[in-house]
């Protein structure tokens, strides 16, 4: 009787053993505030002094492979790449202006255009996917483009009249084959950004109406096809992007979506931050504060870290790096910010 009742005690201490051993095993990695050591550095994109460009968007694959794409006075300036070393124009075979952009690879990067376009870049150039219509309108304007794989990627923005007599908003779904739009309601708003969340695949809009009789922002997600709208306010609404995962920001308020509503996670009022974040994490992200700082937000803190006289746009993230698109407020020349830690 004691053998069996030792064994039965060894046994159930060998299984907590192993039990803790395995909680232990599991446990998420204790995050680490974000580093702040960056070097800045900017570059210039320059089409020669009786030219300009007009960027608007930038995503790349790494560090040594960038795109900015925007318009230009020019067929030959819209479409610019970095190799690491260099900005250099990319000339494409008609003269389009650049709009939403996204990739997956080196090799499989895809562009809306203000020209009812799309064009696709298969690594050694770029060539048009297709010239698409909604309805009766004359043309579309493909904003902003986001999707977590490559079969399945969403593009948003609107579609009008030459004549500015009608407009409304439009949403576009590529398939892996095909690009199609999703029929929803038409209104006249437009979509300025779309991005899909890789942790639970929520796509979220957002979309900026003129004629509205409550507000000025509206943030959607699209659910089965058909639109459904999460909240509007006349405060700012833009994203987080911390590591693919998206995180709505209503004013100062970055919150996570669930369970059919907003729920505030990181409270930024009484600093300075303005909008938009691009991060690695919940404790590393940069920021885009007034005055034409750019911040840092390390889990404790908000501070400015650089000052950058500048418009800012888009930004890519990669392990060191960061690299984000400017517009110079004294020349009007597009910049592209990069910060490296060191």
């Amino acid at each position: 009787m004691y053998k069996k009742i030792s064994l039965m005690i060894l046994a159930a201490a060998i299984t907590m053993v192993i039990f803790n051993s395995c909680e232990k095993g599991t446990e998420p990695e204790e995050l680490q505030p974000g580093r702040r050591d960056y070097t800045w550095t900017i570059d210039t994109i320059n089409p020669g002094p009786t030219y300009r460009t007009y960027g608007f968007n930038l995503w790349g694959a790494a560090p040594n492979d960038l795109w900015m794409v925007g318009g230009a006075d020019t067929r030959s300036h819209p479409i610019w790449h970095y190799d690491g070393k260099e900005w250099s124009n990319v000339i494409l075979d008609e003269f389009i202006t650049g709009a939403g952009i996204v990739g997956f690879a080196s090799d499989d990067v895809w562009m809306g255009t203000t020209n009812s376009s799309i064009w696709h870049y298969d690594g050694d150039s770029w060539s048009k996917f297709g010239e698409y219509k909604y309805k009766d309108y004359d043309r579309i304007t493909i904003q902003s483009m986001h999707g977590i794989n490559r079969n399945e990627i969403y593009g948003v923005g609107f579609a009008d009249k030459f004549d500015g007599s009608r407009m409304t908003r439009i949403l576009m779904k590529y398939n892996g084959t095909e690009w199609n739009f999703i029929d929803i309601p038409e209104l006249e708003e437009y979509f300025s950004r779309v991005k899909v969340n890789k942790v639970n695949n929520d796509i979220y809009i957002i979309s900026n109406r003129r004629n509205s009789p409550d507000h000025y922002y509206h943030l959607y997600i699209v659910e089965n096809d058909s639109l459904v709208k999460i909240t509007s306010s006349d405060d700012y609404i833009s994203f987080a992007d911390i590591d693919g995962e998206i995180f709505p920001i209503v004013g100062k308020t970055i919150n996570k979506y669930e369970k059919n509503k907003l729920i505030p996670i990181i409270d930024l009022e009484g600093t300075d931050f303005k909008s938009r974040a691009w991060g690695r994490s919940k404790i590393d992200f940069i920021t885009v504060n007034v005055g034409s700082e750019l911040g840092h937000y390390n889990g404790s803190n908000l501070i400015n870290i650089v000052n950058v006289q500048a418009a800012i746009g888009e930004a890519v993230v990669f392990e060191k790096d960061i690299f984000i698109h400017g517009k110079e407020y004294n020349n009007f020349l597009d910049i592209i910010i990069h910060g490296k830690l060191k």
